[in-house]
């Protein structure tokens, strides 16, 4: 009975990985949903937004500091999922397989804190109008 709990609950992490990973684009594939990638629009329409010479400033130290952070984990990230892969096709113990899903969910769990907060630096520099120009380009990819 112990297995059928422990199988099901492989299974369904699994498919709660399949699915998200699924959803996700190739920028956010070690984070634990999607987000909105406002770094992204705002670099690609920097020019568009008249951004000042401090906020840009403000912008790369943003980066500079969740960026590395990020990039760390993802390396813990994938080489976590190859294990857990290897592990899956080779039978692996049923307790090994569920602390790697759990570093798993944890590691992206912190690495969508991460960006979050990034994205909060990124959005304290803007000013309200170039927010909203944002808001607006986002959307627009959205069509």
């Amino acid at each position: 009975m112990e297995r059928r709990k422990i199988l099901s609950l492989i299974l369904i992490f699994t498919f709660f990985f399949s699915s998200i990973k699924a959803q996700e684009n190739k920028n956010c594939d070690s984070y634990l949903a999607s987000y909105p990638d406002i770094i992204k629009v705002v670099l690609d329409n920097k020019d568009n937004l008249d951004l000042s010479q401090e906020q840009m400033e403000s912008i790369e130290s943003a980066i500079s500091t969740y960026e590395p952070m990020i990039l760390e984990r993802k390396k813990q990230i994938n080489q976590l999922q190859e294990k857990l892969n290897k592990l899956i096709l080779e039978g692996g113990k049923s307790e090994d397989i569920k602390q790697i899903i759990l570093k798993l969910a944890q590691l992206k769990a912190e690495n969508l804190v991460l960006k979050i907060k990034e994205i909060r630096e990124v959005q304290n520099s803007l000013t309200e109008s170039q927010y909203k120009k944002i808001l607006s380009l986002i959307e627009a990819k959205k069509i």
